[in-house]
C-alpha cells in the first residue's frame, strides 16, 4: 500500500507542531506590536525573523513599509490647553497690547460696552437683517455678556487674525493675562 504526499501529510497532522508566524501589528505602517503565533491574524503581518528582532525596542518609532524598516518620529504632543480667562483679564489683556484704550477697558469690564477696536472687529463678520442668528450677533453677544473667554472660541481666533498676531504670539499673551 503506497501512500500519496497528501494522506501522509494528513496521517501526521496530529503529530507535527503547527508552524510559527512571526508577526507585527502596523497602524498606518508604524510597527504597534510584534508576536509570535502558530495562527496568522488577520490584522497583523508575518515578517523574517531578521525584520522581527529589528523592531524588538522601537515600538511606535519604525515603519514597516514595502519589505523595508525605517525610523519613524512621532509628533510631538500638542500644546496643554490654555485655560479660559475672565472678561476683566482679556480686556487688560487688550488694554496693555494697546487695542482698547484704558476707558474703554473700564467700559468693558464694568457694563460690558464693546471697545470700538474690538467692535470694528466684530463688525467685519457676516451678518443679515433677518434677526436671525448670524456671526455677528453671536460674537457681539458673547463679548458683550461673556465673563469667561476660552482660547478656543472662534471669536478669539477672529482677533487674532485682524490684528495680524500668530497662535503662538496670542499663545504666549494668553497665558501672561491669565495672571493678571
Amino acid at each position: 500500500m503506497s501512500l500519496d504526499d497528501t494522506s501522509v501529510a494528513d496521517a501526521l497532522a496530529g503529530e507535527l507542531p503547527a508552524l510559527e508566524h512571526l508577526q507585527l501589528r502596523l497602524e498606518d505602517g508604524i510597527v504597534t506590536g510584534r508576536f509570535r503565533s502558530n495562527v496568522e491574524q488577520p490584522d497583523c503581518l508575518s515578517v523574517e525573523p531578521e525584520i522581527y528582532e529589528a523592531v524588538a525596542d522601537r515600538m511606535g518609532r519604525c515603519k514597516y513599509e514595502g519589505g523595508e524598516l525605517s525610523d519613524y518620529e512621532p509628533p510631538p504632543p500638542p500644546p496643554p490647553p490654555l485655560p479660559a480667562i475672565t472678561d476683566r483679564q482679556f480686556g487688560e489683556g487688550l488694554w496693555r497690547e494697546k487695542l482698547i484704550s484704558f476707558d474703554e477697558y473700564l467700559a468693558f469690564v464694568g457694563p460690558g460696552t464693546v471697545p470700538p477696536p474690538l467692535l470694528a472687529i466684530i463688525n467685519t463678520l457676516p451678518d443679515d437683517d433677518t434677526g436671525n442668528p448670524t456671526p455677528r450677533k453671536v460674537a457681539l453677544g458673547l463679548v458683550t455678556g461673556a465673563q469667561t473667554y476660552a482660547f478656543d472660541n472662534s471669536l478669539v481666533d477672529v482677533v487674532r487674525q485682524a490684528q495680524g498676531w500668530t497662535e503662538d504670539y496670542l499663545r504666549e499673551r494668553w497665558a501672561e493675562w491669565a495672571q493678571l
